[in-house]
């Protein structure tokens, strides 16, 4: 969305030179975030609320191969089919919001992997200034918010000095059996089935 707060974006690696998180050549994508550096710029910005589709059926990393063959982009739309769990995400946004559709396959048992620590271009380092909050609404629907402080890095790798706050609303179209909350209050990391 032209001047959007959400860069909503298919990531395709943490660390490396990706200042974008998505790079044509990579094979495989990691998860779909909701914020990106618009063009090139500090390496290490943005990628938070990092979301990836799983099935238990013998596929258990979040990272899933795909094909540029299945793969379609134009402005205000992405579509892709991940072919490890078989899920077709599709992402669009507003002004204001990102939204995130995946559709499984119906005879497998499906996850949801969102990490709420995660930044592009940052591989295990620990926050220790941000947090992250959830709330079960329903069995089928939770929200939260997370506090990103730039001593965490962020923006600007944490140079920016700029500290932000995002907020998420999630609906399951069949109730979730459990949701685990992997990590401390900073460096939360949530798995539903």
């Amino acid at each position: 969305y032209p001047h959007g707060i959400v860069q909503l974006s298919p990531d395709t690696i943490t660390g490396g030179d990706v200042a974008s998180g998505y790079d044509y050549n990579h094979k495989t994508i990691e998860g779909f975030s909701f914020t990106h550096m618009s063009g090139t710029g500090w390496f290490g910005d943005f990628g938070n609320i990092q979301v990836m589709p799983m099935v238990t059926n013998g596929y258990a990393r979040p990272c899933s191969r795909f094909s540029h063959a299945t793969e379609h982009a134009e402005a205000g739309y992405y579509r892709v089919f991940l072919e490890d769990p078989g899920v077709t995400a599709e992402a669009t946004c507003s002004a204001s919001a990102g939204m995130l559709r995946l559709t499984y396959p119906e005879a497998k048992d499906s996850q949801l992997t969102i990490d709420f620590a995660r930044r592009v271009g940052e591989v295990n380092h620990p926050k220790v200034f941000s947090c992250q909050t959830v709330e079960m609404i329903s069995p089928t629907e939770f929200q939260g918010e997370i506090y990103c402080d730039h001593r965490d890095g962020g923006w600007g790798h944490g140079y920016g000095d700029v500290d932000y706050t995002l907020y998420f609303h999630a609906i399951c179209s069949k109730p979730l059996r459990q949701v685990e909350r992997i990590g401390g209050d900073s460096n939360a990391v949530l798995r539903c089935h």
